[in-house]
């Protein structure tokens, strides 16, 4: 059976958080973010008084999907 796992947002899985953002614009055909956007999206979520909040879904030991909140 494959349990869902979910973590928050942190600099260990930042990367993984970015690159499901990548591919939803892949999915969508739209431009990606660039490096300033990752940038202020790094800032903004792992800041000591975030802008936003995000967990990842994560099956299997791979990530699947993220929610995003303000």
């Amino acid at each position: 059976m494959n349990k869902l796992k979910i973590e928050k947002l942190s600099e260990k899985n930042f990367e993984d958080f970015f690159h499901l953002i990548e591919k939803l614009a892949e999915y969508e055909k739209l431009e990606p973010p660039n490096k300033q956007a990752k940038i202020r999206l790094k800032n903004d979520g792992l800041s000591p008084n975030p802008k936003f909040e995000a967990y990842l879904g994560k099956v299997n030991g791979k990530y699947i999907g993220y929610v995003l909140f303000f």
